[in-house]
């Protein structure tokens, strides 16, 4: 399981001990024709064997908000709050990760996709908290035809067709 909105995966802690990983998540969607909401929540505890001073408890909140433009473009805005617990260190570490990104289809086959992110890391008030601002520029090749975005829209009669 990962965190999903703001695309941010568990952190890594360097031991070869071997640990328990325990976690539950809970998302929620909402997709209307040109609108799209997620929520979501991500606990996670990490026991260790030996190396108990790595033992910690996470927790991640995540929202992200999308909306279609235009047949060729959409927009999104994403953010995502996680928080450490070392039990063992009694110490805390935060991070906060906002973004915003924009699909733009080209044509049937091709897009680009453009993102910013603003990215602030607190490790409880050590000289080691920084703050990142990234963009991201990437090129989008669909062999198979255009993504569907959402489910099938209802028309008169009988059938559906894809979305706009």
């Amino acid at each position: 399981i990962s965190s999903g909105v703001g695309g941010s995966g568990p952190s890594i802690t360097a031991t070869a001990d071997p640990f328990e990983n325990r976690h539950a998540a809970i998302e929620y969607h909402f997709q209307r024709r040109r609108t799209g909401l997620t929520l979501n929540v991500l606990r996670r505890e990490e026991i260790y064997d030996s190396a108990t001073m790595f033992d910690r408890t996470s927790m991640s909140y995540g929202i992200s908000v999308t909306r279609r433009l235009t047949n060729q473009l959409d927009a999104g805005l994403n953010a995502v709050l996680s928080e450490d617990d070392y039990e063992t260190l009694d110490d805390t570490t935060e991070e906060k990760r906002f973004g915003f990104t924009l699909d733009w289809r080209i044509g049937r086959t091709v897009g680009l996709s453009f993102s910013a992110e603003r990215l602030e890391l607190d490790y409880g008030g050590t000289l080691f908290d920084s703050t990142e601002n990234r963009l991201f520029l990437r090129a989008n090749w669909f062999p198979n035809g255009p993504v569907s975005h959402g489910p099938p829209q209802r028309t008169r009669g009988s059938g559906t067709t894809a979305p706009e």
